[in-house]
Parts: C-alpha cells; structure tokens; sequence
C-alpha cells in the first residue's frame, strides 16, 4: 500500500528530558555518525512531507542545518561539548514536530 504509518500519541511524548551532551563524549563514532544521519534523515522526511507545514518546516530546517554543520566535526574527532550540545538540539526538534 506504500504507507508507512506511525505511532503517534501524546502518552508516548515526555513532559521532561534531561538533554546532557557530556553524557555523549563517550559514545563510539560510529554511533554518533549513524544516529547524526538519523537525525537528519527524520528531518529530511519531515521537510519533504506532503502534510508538512511552515512549522515543521522551521524545526526541519533548523535540525538539518545543525546537523550538516557540527555532524562532520564531530566526526573528525570533536568531542566538544557544545559540538553535541548542538546534535542533541536538532534531535530535539523531531520530537517537537512529533508531540
């Protein structure tokens, strides 16, 4: 049918989350490189949705524009708090789109 349906409710959206880039240092590049693309390719869908909207297109934008920039420096062997501080924000934009 060419659907790819998703699982949206309140009840699974946090009223609260601990966001901590220093909790992030330590994970694996190929994490931070796979979960980065991830971030970007949720966005990128959003972005390109037939029932986006100006708002999620912001959040879209901003979450694409972020990860483009400190996903690679992160990459080359960043471990900058702010460089994943940065990450952590345009993720947290997908869940904004979603909740």
């Amino acid at each position: 049918m060419k659907e790819k349906p998703g699982i949206i409710d309140t009840l699974l959206c946090p009223r609260v989350s601990i966001i901590d880039p220093e909790l992030m240092v330590t994970v694996p590049e190929h994490i931070t490189a796979s979960t980065g693309f991830d971030v970007f390719a949720h966005a990128f869908e959003s972005y390109i949705h037939i029932n986006t909207s100006p708002y999620i297109d912001i959040h879209a934008e901003e979450a694409m524009r972020l990860v483009k920039k400190y996903l690679p420096e992160l990459l080359e062997g960043g471990s900058n708090t702010e460089e994943r501080a940065k990450m952590a924000w345009a993720d947290t934009g997908r869940w904004i789109m979603y909740c």
